[in-house]
């Protein structure tokens, strides 16, 4: 199996498609039970909340970009450091000096008149320094956020959840991988006609019931994680 790259806690983007469920009887069919209004309601509702879930941990970005852009701003803080702190020859001496000079006195016009170029290179030493701090921390925060289909996982729980709140079938065969579509659980073939009603990019296990019943059965073994995830 492939490792997965890690991501970063925040991501952005748009705030998921609308669950576009119309055909109620299709999905009764499929259960084998009739839905109340409040039934229906509940499950749009997860339906959506999973779409800006499933939104979000497609956009997560990975930590190796966050890495790379720490890396770029060490680089550039070293160098502006370079620049203005590295002894220039001696024949340029009084160039640089006169140099300083200049910028030191225009910087007196903007937001950082309380600095000169002398102090601005300690500034970058500092930063250089935290980039250090920064990237350190990547290396030993072990990141999990956003797993392919974790919110995919937890839409199934919860859709179990709400079915055996109203006694409603919400079981799955352990022998998931008859190919007899009679034999398949109510509740598979419910998740079925489910993923019909949102878009294909959020889809799993859509080969065959019997695959669907095997991701609905680990979705049910996987503990839900306490994490501070955020959305930008």
């Amino acid at each position: 199996m492939a490792r997965l790259k890690p991501t970063i806690p925040l991501s952005s983007g748009a705030q998921g498609p609308a669950a576009k469920i119309a055909d109620w009887a299709r999905i009764e069919t499929a259960l084998q039970a009739s839905l109340s209004e409040a039934t229906r309601k509940k499950i749009v509702e997860t339906t959506d909340e999973f779409l800006s879930a499933a939104t979000l941990e497609r956009n997560a970005a990975p930590v190796s970009i966050a890495r790379d852009r720490i890396r770029e701003i060490k680089s550039a803080a070293l160098a502006l450091r370079g620049a203005i702190m590295n002894p220039v020859a001696e024949t340029h001496r009084d160039a640089d000096v006169y140099a300083r000079h200049l910028v030191n006195r225009a910087l007196r016009n903007f937001p950082l008149h309380k600095l000169e170029l002398r102090s601005m290179g300690s500034a970058t030493l500092s930063l250089a320094r935290a980039c250090n701090a920064a990237l350190r921390f990547l290396e030993r925060v072990p990141y999990e956020n956003f797993r392919p289909g974790e919110a995919w996982d937890w839409w199934v729980r919860q859709l179990r959840a709400i079915l055996k709140s109203d006694a409603l079938p919400s079981g799955v065969r352990k022998d998931a991988y008859t190919r007899i579509r009679k034999q398949h659980s109510p509740f598979v073939l419910f998740v079925h006609e489910l993923q019909q009603c949102i878009p294909a990019e959020f889809r799993r296990s859509i080969q065959s019931p019997a695959a669907l019943a095997v991701a609905i059965n680990k979705a049910g073994r996987r503990e839900p994680k306490q994490r501070k995830l955020k959305r930008l």
